[in-house]
């Protein structure tokens, strides 16, 4: 509210208050989206602060244990576009893949079918490799890997 005063901006007490929940009470945000919204208007309103859809990203409220969790449930990763699983690798782009081999063995379906153990020994072949490009990131600096490594480490072992 001072900061809406001192540049001559009218704000509704619920809005600014609206901002905050919408933001996580992340002050930066709730600043960057003020001076967004004064671009257009010098009034902050509720209908303002809704239009401004000013809200942390999901992914970046997530921690690694619940993004490892949603691409290793069959479920959830059914319904998921390729981009999804891959903000999720990249909530923790080091210990998601970490987690992913940790946990594969459990998250396969222990029925005995043929078809799991050749879903499990594709994926450890994933992992594998994933592997390699890891070694091949941080030995020679080669970040555009980042990507790829994602790819296969994590996505293309749990689909």
């Amino acid at each position: 509210m001072q900061i809406c005063t001192s540049e001559n901006i009218l704000a509704e007490k619920n809005a600014l208050e609206r901002l905050a929940e919408q933001t996580n009470n992340d002050f930066r945000q709730c600043i960057t989206t003020l001076e967004v919204v004064a671009k257009t208007s010098k009034k902050i309103t509720m209908e303002v602060v809704t239009a401004s859809k000013a809200g942390k990203d999901v992914n970046v409220m997530m921690n690694f244990f619940e993004a490892s969790s949603r691409l290793l449930s069959g479920r959830d990763l059914q319904s998921m576009s390729f981009r999804e699983k891959m903000d999720l690798y990249f909530v923790d782009y080091d210990l998601i893949p970490l987690t992913i081999f940790e946990n594969a063995l459990n998250a396969f379906n222990s029925t005995g079918k043929i078809q799991e153990f050749s879903r499990l020994a594709e994926a450890s072949e994933l992992m594998a490799f994933g592997d390699v490009i890891n070694t091949n990131i941080r030995k020679n600096q080669n970040w555009s890997l980042l990507k790829d490594y994602g790819i296969i480490s994590t996505v293309g072992a749990c689909t």
